[in-house]
């Protein structure tokens, strides 16, 4: 979460090395975890289906299976080679994401010869409102808190958004991303009511997994209501997990990271009692250039590793059952993946 870390080099283990690789694992469990969601969401909404916004059935033309993912965090490097993809996201895609804006970017130059071409006819014209397409890169953004220097675009002095996506693309490199800046109840709730969105990723709450409010409220109606999956990080401390108000409500999939290399998963580098531990360093792209990479370690990036494995899985289930949709069905909110005839 806040503090990152940088990994320390583990003592290598005597103990017989499991069958399945780290990855595997993680694979594995991201699977477990989608049926167990499945049944626990149908527990929560019990006989009576909650009010949604109307899904209309949308035609996708062909278009290959895909998902959503939205991390919610502090912006986004949109210049950086890590988001870019000479893929054109068809108009429903975007009409269903409620796009509102486009900004053609300038990809020619250093970042900040891009950022001053752009300035005038993109930076300076965003809006709290605003739901921006960025063609060319796999981004659509908002910033509905509308309280950063450079609305959706990361800030000079943090990188931590940029990061964050980079992860998520590096598990699924297909995921569309409706990025949230922002780390308020209304940012979360900006990827909750989208109904294409899937899966919604936070990595920010209290140091030391403090007990107090934070963003539950949101996640409960993201996933409850909307039928979402939220992963959220656990502090980078061992503190439990389960008191944590981002990792540790019963609807959102708490997440801590672990220690690679020679330990195979079996040090728990952070967060006591997770659902799930996942890659804990990870090489991400940089927020302030258009090509460089950094590696970076906590919870902050095992979380959207997570969120990302989760939706290439779904992916692959819309893949293999002829599904062309996105997001939770609204005849039954717990169900992401609909088979075809």
């Amino acid at each position: 979460m806040a503090d990152e870390t940088v990994l320390a080099a583990s003592e290598v283990s005597l103990e017989p090395q499991p069958l399945m690789e780290p990855k595997t694992l993680i694979a594995v469990s991201a699977l477990t975890f989608l049926l167990i969601f499945s049944f626990f969401a149908l527990a929560l909404t019990g006989d009576s289906s909650p009010s949604l916004a109307p899904q209309e059935a949308i035609e996708n033309d062909g278009w290959r299976a895909f998902s959503v993912v939205a991390p919610v965090d502090t912006g986004i490097n949109v210049y950086h080679d890590h988001f870019r993809t000479n893929e054109t996201y068809p108009s429903w895609l975007l009409d269903g994401l409620g796009v509102n804006k486009v900004c053609d970017l300038t990809f020619e130059g250093s970042w900040q010869e891009r950022y001053d071409a752009d300035k005038e006819s993109c930076w300076d014209t965003l809006v709290a409102s605003d739901i921006v397409s960025f063609p060319g890169t796999k981004i659509i953004g908002t910033s509905p808190d509308g309280d950063s220097e450079i609305l959706i675009l990361d800030d000079p002095s943090d990188g931590h958004g940029s990061a964050v996506t980079g992860s998520v693309l590096n598990a699924n490199p297909q995921a569309v991303i409706f990025f949230v800046e922002g780390f308020s109840t209304e940012a979360v709730l900006a990827a909750a009511n989208q109904p294409l969105v899937d899966v919604i990723s936070t990595s920010f709450g209290a140091p030391g997994s403090v007990p107090i409010s934070g963003i539950e409220r949101g996640t409960e109606i993201a996933v409850v209501e909307q039928g979402k999956m939220h992963t959220g990080a656990a502090d980078n401390s061992p503190s439990p997990a389960i008191q944590d108000s981002t990792a540790g409500p019963p609807w959102s999939i708490g997440i801590a990271g672990y220690a690679e290399e020679g330990d195979d998963q079996k040090e728990i580098m952070s967060g006591s009692y997770p659902d799930i531990s996942a890659d804990w360093t990870q090489n991400l792209p940089n927020h302030d250039d258009i090509d460089g990479y950094h590696e970076t370690s906590g919870t902050s990036f095992a979380t959207p590793r997570t969120a990302g494995i989760l939706s290439f899985v779904l992916e692959s289930l819309r893949s293999e059952f002829n599904d062309d949709g996105a997001g939770a069905s609204p005849e039954l909110p717990s169900r992401h993946a609909r088979g075809r005839n």
